[in-house]
């Protein structure tokens, strides 16, 4: 996560660069278990390989997440939500860029049940190509809008039937849940 901590909304990707509040969160890790190379250095490993300016503060000392079992896409889907409810939550900044594997967006911005995702596009589209750059307003409420949920439904009744992974995840979808601790997570597209 590469945090501007410049408040001006004409802050671009360059100016970034130059942020020192770099933060490296588990939340926003590749899925996780079995394949070795989604295994994680150790953390005092990752101190002393990269530039000072990240901070990894929230990760334990060894991998401890990492087991022989590759994790379901809605575990990942969950975990990537707690990721976004804490930038939303707990930070102060007003523009975040968030830095992940394509595979972990897709399975929080596509199957997650408390998180909505506005931007037009359609269900191939929704893929992230190899490091793609988006923008999105994204904000989080406990009221649910109605409309919102349903223009999302709607695009995912298009993809209905596609397969049997997203018959399941669309089980998963189905269900949303809002309160306080679960709130639901908007993401508008920025064009």
């Amino acid at each position: 996560i590469d945090i501007d901590t410049n408040t001006n909304t004409n802050t671009n990707i360059n100016t970034m660069r130059g942020a020192t509040n770099r933060i490296c969160m588990e939340e926003f890790r590749e899925i996780n278990g079995w394949l070795l190379n989604s295994q994680r250095r150790p953390t005092q490993d990752l101190i002393s390989t990269f530039h000072p300016s990240w901070n990894f503060h929230l990760l334990t000392p060894q991998d401890d997440a990492w087991t022989t079992t590759l994790e379901s896409e809605h575990s990942c889907a969950e975990r990537c939500y707690q990721g976004l409810l804490f930038l939303l939550k707990k930070r102060v900044e007003d523009r975040i860029l968030t830095v992940a594997h394509g595979g972990l967006l897709r399975f929080v911005m596509v199957h997650h049940p408390n998180v909505v995702v506005v931007d037009g596009r359609s269900e191939e589209k929704k893929r992230f190509g190899n490091c793609e750059l988006r923008e999105y307003d994204v904000e989080w409420t406990t009221c649910i809008n109605t409309e919102i949920l349903e223009q999302q439904q709607k695009g995912q009744d298009k993809g209905k039937g596609k397969d049997k992974d997203q018959q399941q995840q669309q089980e998963i979808t189905n269900t949303v849940i809002v309160t306080e601790e679960r709130p639901l997570i908007i993401m508008t597209e920025i064009h």
